[in-house]
């Protein structure tokens, strides 16, 4: 089992406050949650476990060179960046190893 950190974005979504939308670099997409942002941090962690576990090395990579991409300074307006400990299997161990 390895421990990666990944970056996510967190934004309330335009239309419902209530709601926050979480997208993560270097991945299509985005989740919607209702809730607080350490409720849409919960959900978010456990699509990436799963998500992580079922990649290719291609894809991994494409994850990886969108967190290498991410600034803070480039977030789009009311967004904020946290980052999320993610527990994984064996094949992404090389992958963001966990500082």
């Amino acid at each position: 089992m390895s421990e990666l950190l990944i970056t996510v974005l967190l934004e309330r979504d335009e239309d419902d406050p209530a709601i926050y939308n979480v997208s993560v670099p270097g991945l299509p997409g985005c989740i919607s949650t209702l809730g607080s942002p350490s409720a849409a941090v919960a959900v978010v962690q456990g699509a990436l476990q799963r998500a992580l576990e079922a990649m290719n090395a291609d894809e991994r990579q494409g994850l990886q060179e969108g967190q290498a991409a991410v600034r803070p300074g480039d977030l789009p307006p009311g967004a904020r960046m946290e980052r999320v400990l993610v527990r994984v299997a064996a094949p992404t161990r090389s992958l963001f190893p966990a500082v």
